[in-house]
């Protein structure tokens, strides 16, 4: 397959990082048309969707789209097949990191962390540490859901019957939506820890899997540490000053 060429592997990273390079200098330009929806319309890609959706996701979260960010990055979760759990637990905890500090939507962090636990190899240097953030945001959300409780119940005792009639239909419809959604998010951790467990005669390409990528190839090290860059020390001229 052509995943498996590593000459291919390092021309679609060079190609990925030059478009996000371009994006990253240009802010105006437009993160689906600057490249990457021709990288995603090539049917040689078609095992790499996740990884351009990914940095798609980034480059959104570094402008502060968190929305878009988000759309990017479910899509990315949603292309992951076959040996690319390592890429989907990038990209929940990527998911779990926005909601938790950007969006402070603290239970939903806690469902992609969940998720996240499910797919990251136990021996991936990240484990211990996502297994720590996880167990403290369990009690924290538990004490959470219960000061809101307490807040939401006296709000709905100064209510009159007929608007608490219908706040309580809206609040068991909402109930009953998460409860399908959460269930769909189980079945498809479950499928992706069943793909990522199965055996394979297939010979996994450069950095793919449970094996870890050298930095400079994997576009979703090299994307995190440029935007983090930026965002400490804003842009900088490339330029010779070793002294």
């Amino acid at each position: 397959m052509t995943k498996n060429r590593p000459d291919y592997d390092l021309s679609f990273y060079s190609s990925m990082n030059s478009i996000q390079n371009q994006v990253i200098l240009s802010p105006e330009t437009d993160v689906t048309k600057a490249g990457f929806d021709r990288m995603l319309r090539d049917r040689k890609n078609n095992d790499l969707k996740d990884r351009v959706y990914f940095t798609m996701g980034l480059l959104e979260e570094h402008r502060k789209n968190l929305p878009k960010a988000i759309e990017y990055l479910q899509k990315s979760a949603a292309e992951t097949t076959g040996k690319g759990g390592l890429q989907k637990a990038y990209t929940y905890l990527q998911l779990a990191r926005i909601h938790y500090d950007g969006l402070e939507k603290y239970d939903i962090a806690k469902a992609y962390y969940d998720s996240a636990l499910v797919v990251l190899p136990k021996d991936a240097p990240e484990f211990t540490v996502v297994s720590d953030r996880k167990r403290a945001l369990d009690s924290f959300v538990n004490q959470y859901s219960i000061i809101s409780l307490e807040d939401s119940l006296q709000v709905l005792s100064r209510m009159n019957p007929l608007a608490l009639d219908n706040k309580i239909d809206d609040i068991i419809d909402q109930q009953e939506k998460n409860r399908i959604a959460k269930e769909k998010k189980e079945k498809e951790a479950a499928a992706a820890l069943a793909r990522t467990s199965a055996p394979s005669g297939a010979t996994a390409p450069i950095g793919f899997g449970n094996e870890r990528r050298w930095e400079l190839y994997d576009p979703a090290l090299v994307s995190i540490g440029k935007i983090e860059f930026k965002r400490v020390w804003g842009s900088r001229a490339l330029e010779d000053d070793w002294r």
